[in-house]
């Protein structure tokens, strides 16, 4: 995943930090720790930070982008257990991805001067029959999916919120 290919946004800051605040449970029906070698959201949020964002200042303003929620919840779904049930071909998991950054920069005093925020939600059924590469695939698209959204909302956010920042 990358977005090296779009062009950065740079900033008139002297230094970027990106720090997440979402601590996963690691554990049910948390699964985005499973992930790999699909990347989480939290970790296609910082592939995003560091391809999209470029420090171009040599003040004392910062940025600093705050991963704020980065889960994917896993729901088992209910399928049918009995005798026509193996006629079937039915959905049994759910997966629901969400993601919530914020980017704030700040003066020297540690106050903010702009900000931008986006949340994005994404949600995936898979079929009982799905095998383990066929899921990270889903897994893949649907962080695909949802970072697109962020990125349409944080480019919007940016542009309108931080313009008198942007180089």
């Amino acid at each position: 995943m990358s977005f090296a290919h779009q062009a950065p946004f740079n900033l008139a800051v002297s230094q970027i930090d990106v720090v997440s605040s979402y601590k996963s449970p690691l554990k049910e029906p948390n699964v985005e720790h499973l992930m790999s070698p699909v990347p989480s959201p939290e970790a296609a949020a910082r592939i995003w930070a560091k391809d999209r964002l470029k420090a171009a200042g040599n003040g004392d303003l910062r940025a600093e982008m705050r991963i704020l929620n980065a889960p994917v919840i896993e729901t088992l779904l209910k399928t049918d257990k009995g005798f026509s049930g193996m006629f079937k071909k039915e959905q049994s998991a759910r997966y629901d991805a969400a993601l919530a950054v914020e980017i704030v920069i700040r003066d020297g005093r540690g106050m903010a001067v702009a900000s931008a925020e986006a949340k994005a939600t994404r949600s995936q059924t898979v079929g009982e029959e799905v095998s383990l590469n066929q899921r990270d695939q889903i897994w893949f698209e649907m962080i695909e999916a949802l970072m697109k959204d962020i990125n349409i909302r944080l480019e919007d956010n940016i542009r309108t919120y931080m313009a008198s920042y942007l180089r």
